[in-house]
């Protein structure tokens, strides 16, 4: 049975994984690949999902454990608990099936700050440049095929 973490350590790290395209962007200055604002952006429930440092912590894990935990993912970053709750997002240690270390950022934070969470968040797992562009290229194809009339 999982132990819920009721009340979080604020100094621990809430990380999130980054989906390509929707939570990176290119940024044609730097000519790199950067995480994008929609990386903090709520889900239709109100919540990001995260996992806990503090839950993998409890059972000797390092960081990048279960990275990657979705499709698509292309980098991995972090902010303390404090600074989500700062930004005006309620974090609660939500274990899921098969993720006993997942946690959820409920809130609406403005534009602005998701455009500071984003600019300003730890990498823990660098972006990865070509799956990005890859996982943009697919879409970029699946979007003209469906603009393409049948023959």
């Amino acid at each position: 049975m999982v132990h819920v973490i009721a009340v979080l350590d604020v100094s621990k790290r809430a990380l999130r994984a980054l989906q390509a395209p929707e939570q990176v962007q290119w940024d044609p200055a730097d000519n790199q690949w950067r995480v994008s604002s929609a990386a903090f952006a709520p889900q239709s429930d109100g919540t990001i999902s995260i996992d806990l440092e503090e839950a993998q912590e409890r059972d000797g894990l390092p960081l990048t454990h279960g990275y990657p935990p979705v499709d698509r993912a292309v980098g991995l970053v972090a902010h303390t608990v404090e600074r989500l709750q700062t930004d005006g997002f309620k974090v609660a240690h939500v274990p899921v099936a098969g993720n006993d270390y997942h946690g959820e950022a409920a809130g609406s934070p403005s534009k602005g700050k998701r455009r500071r969470l984003a600019s300003e968040c730890e990498t823990i797992v660098p972006l990865d440049g070509d799956e990005a562009q890859r996982h943009l290229n697919e879409k970029l194809a699946q979007e003209a095929k469906k603009l393409t009339p049948e023959t």
